[in-house]
């Protein structure tokens, strides 16, 4: 396995369709976390799998980062997908 890296910051490059939005409410409803700091807030979701995080990555914009954590002992890849501020609240509300 290759070395984890980071898929930086971006832009959304998509529009969402209804079917889209309603996509990412479930999942977010399913997996995603809200956090508040003297910042403002974040919002984030982890998986296992790239594709889906990806998918937020083109719909929303933000960043994914790779996060380490053990399975039944076994190294594997978990990634974070992560919105801040104006777009935590644009993607909340």
């Amino acid at each position: 396995m290759g070395k984890i890296t980071r898929i930086p910051h971006s832009e959304p490059t998509m529009i969402a369709t209804a079917a889209e939005i309603g996509w990412m409410a479930g999942f977010f409803l399913g997996e995603g976390t809200v956090s508040q700091n003297h910042k403002g807030i974040d919002v984030a979701i982890g998986q296992a799998e790239l594709e889906p995080l990806e998918r937020m990555l083109t719909l929303v914009g933000g960043v994914i980062r790779p996060q380490k954590v053990m399975y039944h002992l076994i190294r594997r890849p978990y990634w974070r997908w992560r919105g801040k501020g104006p777009r935590a609240y644009g993607f909340l509300f």
